[in-house]
């Protein structure tokens, strides 16, 4: 996830969910802070989402935004009447008969009304309801103020949303949560709604984070997931207290000589009674996640090699996540077209 800073409003990228390994033939594109969406126009064939292209409300008029992506067999243009908005957009990505490469295979959206919140309509799908599933998720009205994502010369490559912060959720698998990451990207894990977290299994060496592992606690029962990353050096393990909770996660990433990847190189756990760490090397690009000791800490996410954990993030309510510490700073967006 990255931040824009719009009309000096933080807004979270979320996602995008597709194809993420970008070459020459892929553009990237970015409609954070257009407006609100009046309009969808979506162009599709059996297997595959071919473009998508927004109307936006932006100052009291309505401006065209680029098509992404190319043509299609078929085409339905979505209007949104007055007082309704995008509560959820859902889909799959997967490669296609005809294209070996990960593209949008299906899209769907649903809608409701302001002031209710009732649900109204839901439109598609459009494609093929086969591949990845994915869906972005909005608790709020007019939370949604914008797209992003990437397009190849023919399709719909990777599709992500833009939400104003203090009103997005993101929604995987059970707990809603915001969903937060960095590093380098191998093999992905997701362990949201797994439960309290009980114990946290670290090995590490003198340069970087090898794995972790979590013992989670879910109705009554105790869990010991799978381990993300190799063996290391050192190991160390330390348990949470029932009264305990986690207040941040911070530590460092970077690139380590051995295997010249872009890996995890410390982790420190702070809870509301203390601190666990820091484990491994502080060098590199600084990272943290800082939240209330409310509870509502639904596990982690990340990724991981055969020696190296390579990235981690975390899931909480968006209401209790007190700061980001980012990379770059977050960014102006430019103005949208005319």
């Amino acid at each position: 996830m990255a931040s824009n800073i719009i009309n000096n409003k933080l807004v979270l990228k979320v996602g995008p969910r597709g194809n993420l390994d970008l070459g020459p033939s892929f553009t990237t594109w970015d409609e954070a802070g257009y407006g609100k969406v009046k309009q969808i126009l979506i162009s599709y064939s059996a297997d595959a989402i071919n473009s998508i292209q927004m109307v936006y409300e932006l100052n009291g008029k309505e401006v065209l935004a680029d098509r992404h992506g190319g043509d299609g067999n078929f085409f339905e243009s979505i209007r949104f009447g007055t007082g309704h908005y995008i509560t959820s957009i859902s889909g799959h990505f997967g490669s296609t008969s005809l294209n070996p490469s990960v593209v949008i295979k299906s899209l769907r959206f649903s809608t409701a009304s302001w002031p209710s919140g009732s649900r109204t309509s839901s439109y598609g799908p459009f494609g093929s309801e086969r591949g990845t599933p994915f869906r972005f998720e909005s608790n709020g009205s007019d939370s949604l103020c914008g797209f992003h994502g990437s397009s190849s010369s023919t399709h719909l490559t990777s599709i992500g949303v833009n939400f104003l912060s203090g009103r997005v959720i993101f929604k995987s698998r059970t707990e809603p949560a915001v969903s937060i990451a960095w590093g380098n990207s191998f093999a992905n894990w997701d362990e949201s709604g797994h439960g309290r977290v009980k114990q946290i299994l670290i090995t590490y060496g003198e340069d970087a984070i090898n794995s972790i592992q979590i013992v989670y606690e879910q109705n009554g029962d105790v869990k010991l997931t799978p381990r993300h990353g190799g063996g290391g050096v050192k190991f160390y393990s330390f348990g949470l207290g029932s009264n305990e909770r986690f207040t941040s996660v911070r530590g460092h990433f970077g690139v380590i000589k051995t295997t010249n990847y872009t890996v995890i190189r410390s982790l420190c756990f702070d809870t509301n009674l203390g601190s666990f760490g820091p484990f491994g090397c502080q060098e590199g690009t600084p990272f943290s996640f800082e939240f209330s000791s409310s509870g509502s800490f639904y596990g982690f996410h990340g990724s991981s090699n055969s020696w190296n954990l390579t990235a981690i993030g975390v899931y909480i309510d968006i209401s209790d996540l007190k700061r980001f510490q980012y990379p770059q700073e977050p960014r102006v967006v430019a103005p949208p077209p005319k």
